[in-house]
């Protein structure tokens, strides 16, 4: 999508797919980033990498949550890795989880699903968030 703006910069949203075994959906994005940049100065570019849920999912997941990849060298294929994933250590993530809780209470909560009896598990009732 190209739209010219009053001070004569080109708006662009780049969104764009990993080329298989070759290039990342970021690096491609760049490429045609740096392409546009070759032969227009006024360019105002919005990168975002895709995927369709085959490689560069996880890729791409991560730049959006900005989140960190942790590569692991097994020795011993039996032994389980020592990961600390720091599961709710950001302030914004906690909010996330108590958000989706309060949501999931809400919903539970509708008359027409009473007939289902839902319960709550965890954190449980007893847990106010």
């Amino acid at each position: 999508m190209l739209e010219a703006n009053s001070d004569r910069t080109m708006r662009v949203v780049i969104a764009t797919d990993s080329f298989k075994g070759s290039a990342t959906a970021l690096q491609v994005a760049s490429a045609i980033e740096a392409g546009l940049r070759s032969v227009e100065d006024a360019v105002d570019a919005l990168l975002v990498p895709m995927a369709d849920g085959g490689e560069g999912t996880v890729d791409a997941l991560n730049r959006i949550v900005g989140g960190t990849l942790i590569e692991v060298t097994a020795r011993d294929p039996f032994d389980h890795p020592a990961i600390h994933p720091n599961y709710l250590s950001a302030d914004a993530d906690r909010k996330v989880a108590a958000d989706s809780i309060r949501l999931t209470r809400r919903i539970i909560s509708q008359p027409a699903l009473q007939k289902y009896e839902p319960r709550e598990f965890l954190p449980g009732d007893e847990v106010q968030s």
